[in-house]
């Protein structure tokens, strides 16, 4: 036989059953991706859309935090490249920016020397210590920079404008690279090598050649003790007293006065 509870026991208020609570099932295969993290990863990993995959990693991360989306995964790894990839763009950018800024004061600087009538040692000293090396700027001095521009122009005739040159650059070995110019000249166009070393983002010039005439070796052959032969020379040597003086075989085979006058009938 059925008993059933008495009027008032295990019941709620009224006489009535306890409600049941709700039961909530979690469908894990309902769950979908989060398109922000998805997106950023795949641009992060193109390069050159690294800086929107950073962005998109940061969205999908937030859209991902208390599992509502899926992709939190590929949110943090999109933030990760998007970093790497942004700072080697960076630098490389910098750098483009900082070689091009160096070459377009290195032109104008040369054809500057090259183009000025009179330039003056002291116009030349400022600007070895602006764009060249401790090396170039302890061996070669304003005058010799004259020097240069002088032996340049009684060659090549006067400057014109200088362009770039299809050669371009050239490595020389550590870090000394060599890049071409075309100058144009009265005489004719001439090769301008630029010689520099880099040290860094740092770039500074070594030598300069125009036409085969070199900056340092010119200021080199200049300087005392070097073997390049000068002016003097080509001098005659004076006559000592010991030139004037005949040898002592002279002397002994040279027949004398009497000796000629006997020999005569």
């Amino acid at each position: 036989m059925t008993q059933f509870p008495a009027s008032g026991q295990g019941y709620g208020p009224g006489g009535m059953p306890p409600p049941v609570p709700p039961m909530y099932v979690v469908e894990t295969a309902q769950q979908r991706w989060s398109a922000a993290a998805v997106a950023g990863f795949v641009m992060s990993l193109l390069g050159c859309t690294a800086p929107l995959g950073l962005l998109f990693g940061l969205i999908g991360l937030f859209t991902t935090s208390g599992a509502r989306r899926k992709g939190r995964g590929l949110a943090i790894a999109a933030l990760i490249i998007g970093v790497l990839w942004g700072s080697t763009c960076y630098f490389l950018g910098y750098g483009a920016y900082r070689a091009g800024k160096f070459f377009l004061a290195l032109t104008a600087d040369v054809g500057q020397m090259l183009q000025t009538g009179t330039f003056a040692p002291a116009d030349a000293d400022r600007i070895l210590a602006r764009i060249g090396t401790n090396e170039l700027t302890a061996a070669v001095h304003g005058e010799d920079v004259v020097a240069w521009i002088a032996a340049v122009k009684a060659k090549h005739g006067s400057f014109r404008e200088i362009v770039p040159n299809a050669a371009g650059s050239q490595q020389l070995g550590g870090n000394k690279a060599a890049v071409d110019f075309t100058g144009k000249f009265v005489n004719g166009e001439a090769n301008i090598r630029v010689v520099f070393v880099t040290d860094g983002m740092q770039m500074r010039v070594d030598d300069i050649e125009v036409g085969g005439i070199s900056l340092r070796d010119m200021a080199e052959q200049a300087q005392p003790g070097s073997t390049a032969p000068t002016a003097g020379d080509d001098k005659p040597k004076p006559a000592t007293e010991t030139d004037d003086k005949p040898s002592a075989d002279a002397e002994h085979e040279a027949p004398t006065p009497d000796e000629a006058g006997e020999e005569q009938p």
